[in-house]
């Protein structure tokens, strides 16, 4: 059913029930006006059918109701207040122009009807006959001049249609007998504000406020209206009389940084909002809203990072136990790679709510980023539990059975998480390197392979998978000049890295540039903090073939000393040549 009344007539509708029982004693009072012919008897008649049709109405059976007073309006073109209750049962079933065709009828036979111009009202605005309207609330002014909320309705058309001086009259009209309320200041303010005046409307409001001493409100109303009006000198002003006064309301801070961030002082914004923070009776909720009105994501975690750990610190002090403070904080410190105080906050806020993954995940870089295993294995395996259809979890605990080298465990962990990632690039490249390295080690060189050429799909500049998958390769004898061109860019991308140099040294060995491949090793043994087994055997090997026998298998014995083992060095060493 279409609403029969709009926001501007609520103040009407206040006076008028439509309850029927109100009017049972009052059958008649609508029918005052009949013409001179109509008889008594005919007036008796039309009294019972009307009390009979009402009787129905107030059993609740509206059919029957209907039909008797559509018979009463047909018979007696006179009956007035048969036609109003017509009217008001169609509305009901919405036929409103029906209705509005019987009150025409109802407000001409009785033109002194308060009841009657009211409904009348209602109709014509939900038809949207703006004429039968405000004609309806003009005739209700005159009919009861001492309901200002006549005058309200009446002022609120007239804004409508721009007739703003009409509009004012009737609202002082209307304050003769409501006195000067707030719904009056704030209808004049906004029809002087249409009419362009503006120091008018801010009169209405400080005249609010001066009338209302112990409601701050209106106060803060005249201040944000200076606002709106970018009169900010005169705004700032405001509010600050107003934080003299009470300097713990936190909605005047609140409004205060909203004026500094409109002026473009930072630094004065910041200052406010932090007042607002540290007061514990400000919901946590609202001010985790707040820091993402006043700044955005990109603000709040780049450059004006320090000015939101302010807030953290406040937010913290002022709600220690919240978990979704605790979450902000431990999410903004993790940003920051203040790690210590992140894990403090990511802690309490999983403790006191385990359901968000984020503080989860953030929670595991952490414990991977300080090195701590224990927590790592831990909660990486917990999170599993919880969480299985996220990747992240997949990885740190695949690398716990790696570092354990249970290596078939490790590989479906690995397996089981790159299929849950979604558009990051970057995850996906590392958990193919992981597959990549554990098939290698369990003998699946094309599974090995696979998984590292989708891990440079990723990511082509991983050092470390150009630099394993180039030594396999160059192990195996196979596609040299493809190991040739990776191992190369390993050394590029990480030019310090000894395993990169080795890699590539060897490499080169293998496609018999022996020169090459012997400036390279070099390279790697400078760049290695300790002794290398493995660097010294292949320096051994290269020489060997440079024709420097003597200090090849000098070399050879120095890669024993360092710890170097393996049949192939032994013999070397024993048969003092170079053996594959």
């Amino acid at each position: 059913m279409r609403k029969l009344v709009s926001l501007s007539f609520i103040l009407l509708l206040a006076l008028f029930s439509s309850s029927y029982d109100v009017y049972a004693g009052k059958l008649f009072c609508y029918r005052v006006v009949m013409p001179d012919t109509v008889s008594q008897a005919s007036i008796k008649r039309n009294s019972d059918e009307f009390s009979a049709a009402y009787k129905n109405l107030l059993l609740g059976d509206k059919t029957e109701a209907q039909k008797k007073f559509e018979d009463l309006v047909s018979k007696y073109q006179w009956d007035a207040a048969s036609r109003y209750e017509l009217a008001r049962l169609y509305v009901e079933s919405d036929r409103f122009h029906d209705a509005f065709g019987l009150m025409i009828e109802a407000i001409t036979l009785d033109d002194k009807n308060v009841y009657y111009f009211e409904f009348m009202a209602q109709v014509a605005e939900a038809i949207g006959d703006s004429d039968m309207l405000l004609s309806s609330l003009e005739r209700l002014t005159t009919l009861k001049p001492e309901k200002g909320q006549y005058q309200m309705a009446l002022s609120q058309i007239l804004a409508k249609n721009k007739e703003y001086k009409r509009a004012l009259n009737a609202t002082s009209e209307a304050e003769k007998s409501l006195g000067f309320t707030e719904e009056i200041a704030f209808l004049r303010r906004d029809i002087l504000l249409a009419m362009n005046k503006e120091k008018e409307a801010i009169k209405e409001l400080k005249k609010l406020a001066e009338l209302n001493p112990d409601e701050p409100k209106y106060k803060n109303m005249v201040a944000d209206f200076y606002v709106s009006a970018k009169r900010y000198k005169e705004a700032k002003k405001e509010y600050l009389a107003m934080l003299e006064a009470d300097s713990t309301n936190v909605y005047t801070w609140i409004s205060l940084a909203e004026l500094y961030r409109q002026m473009g002082d930072e630094r004065e914004m910041n200052f406010a909002l932090l007042q607002a923070f540290r007061k514990p009776s400000l919901a946590s909720d609202i001010k985790l809203q707040l820091l993402f009105t006043f700044y955005t994501a990109e603000q709040l975690y780049g450059s004006n990072m320090e000015n939101a750990k302010s807030l953290a610190n406040a937010l913290m002090a002022a709600h220690p136990d919240d978990s979704k403070v605790n979450a902000f904080y431990g999410d903004l410190m993790f940003r920051m790679k203040i790690y210590p105080e992140a894990k403090r906050g990511l802690m309490k806020s999983m403790e006191a709510d385990s359901s968000r993954y984020f503080v989860w995940e953030q929670l595991l870089i952490v414990f991977s980023s300080e090195g701590d295993s224990v927590n790592l294995d831990k909660y990486s395996k917990r999170a599993l539990e919880l969480f299985p259809y996220h990747p992240v979890p997949y990885y740190f605990y695949g690398i716990k059975q790696l570092r354990l080298k249970k290596y078939n465990d490790a590989l479906k962990l690995f397996k089981s998480g790159v299929e849950l990632v979604n558009d990051n690039p970057v995850l996906s490249g590392e958990f193919y390197k992981f597959i990549g390295d554990i098939s290698h080690e369990l003998g699946d060189v094309a599974e090995s392979d696979n998984a590292y050429e989708k891990s440079l799909q990723y990511d082509p500049e991983d050092s470390y998978v150009l630099n394993n998958y180039a030594y396999y390769l160059s192990l195996r004898g196979q596609e040299l000049e493809k190991a040739r061109s990776m191992a190369k860019k390993a050394t590029e991308l990480d030019p310090g890295n000894s395993s990169n140099l080795d890699t590539y040294a060897w490499v080169l060995f293998k496609l018999k540039e022996y020169k090459e491949a012997s400036s390279w090793i070099k390279k790697a043994i400078e760049a290695s903090s300790s002794p290398n087994a493995t660097l010294l055997e292949h320096h051994g090997d290269i020489l060997w073939f440079l024709n420097e026998k003597d200090e090849a298998l000098k070399l050879w014995q120095q890669a024993k000393d360092a710890g170097g083992k393996g049949n192939a060095l032994e013999s070397k060493i024993l048969e003092k040549r170079y053996v594959e």
